[in-house]
């Protein structure tokens, strides 16, 4: 596991390390993942990082882990139990296409449409 997550790979291999819970490390490998790329906090802007979809082979149920960057080698993870709210995105504000997420363009329309109707 290298110390700085750079790549999508990256942030699968951290995110088996340290799934708390065995059928979610299972789902990494045998069912969907998905990085909707980069979310901030409105409350702390330095609270930012990964927000990864992972969804189960069996029963197609959908988790969210966040990966909150510390700094540029430490890393926090939250296993959420909702989805992410889209006003948060920021990947569109990066260069970097692991913040960007595996969609952009997606995630930019679905940001756009939570603020227009919030």
């Amino acid at each position: 596991m290298p110390k700085i997550i750079s790549t999508r790979e990256h942030l699968i291999l951290y995110l088996a390390s340290r799934l708390p819970y065995k059928y979610l490390v299972k789902a990494l490998y045998d069912g969907e993942v998905e990085n909707l790329g980069s979310f901030k906090s409105d409350e702390d802007p330095e609270f930012m990082g990964w927000v990864i979809r992972i969804r189960t082979i069996i029963g197609k149920v959908d988790f969210y882990a966040f990966v909150h960057v510390v700094n540029s080698t430490h890393y926090k993870l939250h296993v959420l139990d909702q989805a992410p709210v889209w006003k948060y995105w920021v990947g569109d504000k990066c260069e970097n296409e692991l913040y960007r997420g595996d969609h952009p363009d997606r995630y930019f329309k679905l940001r756009e449409q939570e603020l227009n109707n919030g």
